[in-house]
C-alpha cells in the first residue's frame, strides 16, 4: 500500500463575522479522505506499538521466570531487579499507549462522523459506530459485542499488576 501524503491546510475564516465559512461536498471529501488516512495510520501505529510492548513484556517475564532458582537470583541480583523495575514501568508505558492509542482512533472517528453526511451521502459508517454511539455499544453488548480495542486497554492493566506482584514477592524473597 503506497503512502499519501497528508496536506494540511488552514480553517478559511469569514472576515466579516470571525466564522467558519461553510464547505463544499468537495471539501468535504477531501477532509473525509484525509481524515480517514489520519485514523488508519493511527490505529496502525497503535496496534504495531502494542505488539512490540506485548513481545518485550513477555520477553522480559521469561526473564524473570529463568531466575526462579535462589542461587540465580543472589548472584545476579541487581540484573534481576532492574528488570523487574524496568518491567513495572515498561507495563504502565503499554498501558499508556493502548488507552491513548484508543483515544487517538475514536477522536478520529467522532471527527470523521461529523462531516460524513456531507462527504459521502447516506452511508453510515462512523455516524453508526460504538465509538460515536453509546446506546448503539450497550445494545450491540447485550447480543454479544465486543471491543478489541477496550479488550486490548483492559489486558494491558494485567501487566502493571503482575509486575507489582513480581516485585513484592521478590523483595520478600530477597530480604526473608
Amino acid at each position: 500500500m503506497a503512502s499519501k501524503e497528508i496536506e494540511i491546510k488552514p480553517v478559511r475564516l469569514n472576515k466579516k463575522n470571525n466564522q467558519r465559512m461553510t464547505t463544499t461536498q468537495k471539501t468535504s471529501q477531501y477532509a473525509y479522505e484525509k481524515l480517514l488516512q489520519i485514523r488508519d495510520l493511527d490505529n496502525t501505529l497503535m496496534w504495531t506499538r502494542i505488539n512490540l510492548l506485548l513481545v518485550f513484556q513477555g520477553g522480559l517475564l521469561v526473564a524473570i521466570a529463568t531466575a526462579l532458582d535462589k542461587l540465580l537470583i543472589e548472584k545476579y541480583l541487581p540484573l534481576y531487579t532492574t528488570l523487574i523495575v524496568f518491567g513495572l514501568f515498561s507495563s504502565i508505558l503499554l498501558y499508556r499507549i493502548a488507552k491513548g492509542g484508543s483515544w487517538w482512533v475514536s477522536h478520529w472517528e467522532k471527527d470523521l462522523a461529523k462531516i460524513e453526511a456531507k462527504a459521502i451521502g447516506d452511508v453510515n459508517i462512523f455516524r453508526e459506530h460504538t465509538s460515536n454511539n453509546n446506546d448503539l455499544k450497550k445494545k450491540w453488548k447485550i447480543e454479544g459485542y465486543i471491543s478489541v480495542r477496550d479488550s486490548i486497554v483492559l489486558l494491558t492493566i494485567v501487566f502493571p499488576v503482575l509486575w507489582l506482584f513480581i516485585l513484592l514477592i521478590f523483595a520478600w524473597w530477597v530480604f526473608k
